[in-house]
């Protein structure tokens, strides 16, 4: 009765070992998909700061020249130049 007992769980082990060889085979996978995508994301993200900050440097200049016009009145004496010619 011990033999039969013991093959039995021998055999039950040899199972268990094959399906968790399995899961961890599986899981190595995701784990490597997972690590892939990271590194995508992070390149996105990498990118489109590039892009911001791109983007924020036009918005500065514009606002500074917008500015510039604005304290010196230019655009104040366009308009009463073309008004005064329009008369």
């Amino acid at each position: 009765m011990k033999v039969i007992e013991t093959q039995k769980l021998h055999q039950d082990r040899t199972q268990q070992t094959e399906k968790l060889e399995m899961a961890i085979g599986s899981l190595a996978n995701e784990l490597l998909l997972l690590h892939i995508d990271v590194k995508n994301l992070n390149r996105t993200i990498t990118e489109a700061n590039k892009k911001n900050d791109k983007l924020q440097t036009w918005f500065l200049i514009l606002t500074i020249v917008g500015v510039v016009f604005a304290a010196s009145g230019v655009i104040q004496a366009l308009d009463i130049l073309i008004r005064g010619i329009g008369k």
